[in-house]
């Protein structure tokens, strides 16, 4: 018996879409067609009170002599145990062999957090979301085709977020991966207001507007935003960082490999100028920042993770002369800073309380530099310095100065 239902269950959640339609071995009955009011059927086994039976006739008991227990013999609170542990690709199949899966799939605790990460959501499947989310639905994950081998297709439309919107009252987080945006259909009012988390990475945006940000007044669209996700946006415009930095719990910011944010010290300087004041985190690696812009983001003194690592794996200058810039994160010293209008004047940077920074792949970064960074980064908890400058002997000095921060080195 044991093992035997998990290896059913498996044999048929690897069937796709196509072949998904079966007949059970054990039970040798032929699929019959969903009835229309079975779709619109919401089962909750809390107050089942048919739960335990498992409803297997004589005829089905003469098709087991083998004595095996099957999937089905189960009663529902235990299969609904089962394929809770499932992805949701997996659970649709499920849902499509046979009526009594059918049911036990559209469970509200089954779509509580809805992700379609491991492969890519098709538009059946993106239909189906909408049919089975709740107002219990906290978060929704799905992946689209764009840097796939179908890349043209669009599944993300202006009706499937006004539809999750309107049935999903409490979402917090809404994860859309590699989707193309049309900007002429989908502005940023158009996604939930009550979002907590915005995942756009390695998404593509058509018919950008020109004249405004795309991140226009997203303080006040999504006034709760805590993480926004912005990895790999080739479209993301340096100008967006001050609609970015006016969302007031915005504490994680995510623009590593954002390749347009490069010679923008205006917009970075008009950004962290009373802006991102609850920013903890920020991910600027394989950014072609230079250090006008870094010293920048040293004027927000709630920043404790810092992510940095050169992109010149992509053919583009780093542009960071690393040593002064760094050392500007942990110093009080006056720094020069380089206006809007193109006058320079000296302000006087915080010291930042910084507990995990990346410095990957800036062959600047020397021995020297972790001499200062161990000597002035009291609050330093983690540092990344793989493919870095430094040598053996200097990262040993650094572990016998500071042994209680973690440091890490893949290039030696």
């Amino acid at each position: 018996m044991e093992g035997k239902p998990l290896e059913e269950l498996n044999s048929i959640m690897n069937n796709d879409e196509n072949t998904s339609m079966v007949r059970y071995n054990c039970l040798k009955r032929k699929v019959k067609d969903i009835p229309e009011d079975n779709k619109k059927m919401k089962v909750s086994y809390d107050y089942n009170n048919k739960v335990g039976k498992s409803n297997i006739n004589d005829e089905d008991r003469e098709n087991t002599k083998d004595g095996r227990t099957h999937l089905l013999f189960f009663p529902d609170d235990i299969l609904l145990m089962i394929i809770s542990n499932l992805n949701h690709h997996c659970i649709i199949n499920l849902s499509r062999t046979c009526n009594r899966l059918y049911e036990v799939c559209q469970d509200h605790t089954l779509w509580r957090e809805v992700h379609f990460c491991d492969n890519i959501a098709t538009h059946t499947e993106m239909a189906i979301i909408l049919k089975y989310i709740t107002a219990e639905t906290k978060s929704i994950h799905t992946k689209g085709y764009y840097r796939s081998g179908d890349s043209n297709k669009e599944t993300l439309t202006l009706d499937w977020l006004t539809q999750i919107t309107e049935k999903c009252p409490n979402l917090l987080s809404l994860s859309l991966p590699n989707h193309y945006i049309d900007c002429e259909c989908i502005n940023i009012q158009h996604f939930p207001k009550t979002l907590t988390k915005l995942d756009l990475s390695n998404t593509f945006v058509k018919n950008a507007p020109w004249n405004k940000s795309y991140f226009k007044d997203l303080c006040s669209i999504m006034p709760d935003l805590e993480v926004l996700i912005l990895s790999n946006c080739h479209w993301f415009e340096p100008h967006s960082l001050m609609a970015l930095s006016k969302c007031p719990k915005l504490n994680e910011l995510r623009l590593d490999g954002c390749i347009k944010i490069k010679d923008c010290v205006a917009y970075c300087g008009l950004a962290t100028r009373g802006g991102f004041k609850s920013l903890k985190t920020l991910d600027l690696r394989k950014c072609p920042i230079g250090s006008s812009e870094l010293t920048c983001f040293a004027s927000v003194p709630s920043i404790v993770n810092l992510y940095l690592e050169s992109p010149n794996v992509h053919g583009i200058s780093p542009g960071i002369a690393i040593d002064t810039p760094i050392m500007i994160l942990f110093t009080n010293e006056p720094v020069v800073e380089i206006r809007a209008d193109g006058h320079r004047g000296k302000v006087t940077c915080p010291r930042l309380k910084i507990e995990k920074l990346f410095v990957r792949n800036y062959k600047r970064m020397t021995d020297m530099s972790l001499h200062q960074l161990a000597r002035d980064a009291t609050f330093l908890k983690y540092l990344d310095v793989s493919g870095s400058g430094v040598t053996a002997g200097g990262i040993e000095k650094f572990r016998t100065l500071r042994p209680n921060v973690t440091l890490v080195n893949n290039s030696l």
